[in-house]
């Protein structure tokens, strides 16, 4: 996985060694293939979350991945009571 942050580099795919770790009818991530982590401490992270679930829900067929959605929506705002957000930051290169 190409990340954003050279800092988030180390997190990789393992199903690219054990495809057992793959549900039926997944691929995975590959090394070279560009990738988004957020994270819910980034004050944007609910943001975005709505604007991808509004795209999918216009979009149409997608009930799945908006059901799984609105449960991390819910955990993020869950995770919010007890913990600090903040504007994201990058270290320096």
């Amino acid at each position: 996985m190409r990340h954003s942050r050279k800092d988030y580099m180390r997190i990789q795919d393992p199903a690219l060694d054990d495809r057992n770790l793959l549900s039926q009818g997944s691929t995975p991530i590959a090394e070279d293939e560009p990738v988004l982590l957020l994270r819910a401490q980034d004050l944007h992270f609910i943001g975005v979350i709505n604007n991808y679930r509004s795209r999918l829900v216009a979009e149409g067929g997608h009930e799945g991945m908006v059901e799984s959605l609105d449960h991390l929506f819910n955990l993020a705002v869950n995770w919010r009571n007890t913990h600090t957000v903040k504007s994201p930051d990058i270290p320096e290169k």
